[in-house]
């Protein structure tokens, strides 16, 4: 009887630790690094910058929150071209999809 209860015991932890990790979020932590404003679209802002094999990659934000803008109107033309360094975090969304999505956590003009 101990040796079922004890074997019982020992699946319902396993079945737990699963159903946790299952439900655990995205490893969040922010990444810094430094982009080119590209503009913006329909789809949002753009930042690019270049991998570690020199290939340009780009991030398009879809919403930036109005205290970032208030600091850098990125509608404005001039900062088209310029340096920045950003910090974002990625989260999925929760449509259908559950796609990685940017979110822009600081943003900083580099001189």
């Amino acid at each position: 009887m101990k040796a079922l209860l004890l074997n019982s015991f020992f699946i319902l932890v396993v079945i737990m630790g699963l159903s946790f990790k299952e439900k655990a979020p995205l490893d969040n932590d922010p990444i810094k690094l430094e982009a080119t404003y590209k503009g913006t679209d329909f789809s949002g802002y753009t930042f690019g910058y270049l991998d570690d094999d020199d290939e340009e990659i780009e991030l398009t934000f879809d919403d930036i929150s109005q205290e970032l803008l208030s600091k850098y109107d990125l509608d404005d033309e001039k900062f088209i071209g310029k340096k920045f360094e950003i910090i974002y975090s990625i989260i999925i969304s929760d449509d259908e999809y559950e796609s990685e999505v940017p979110v822009l956590n600081s943003l900083k003009l580099i001189k």
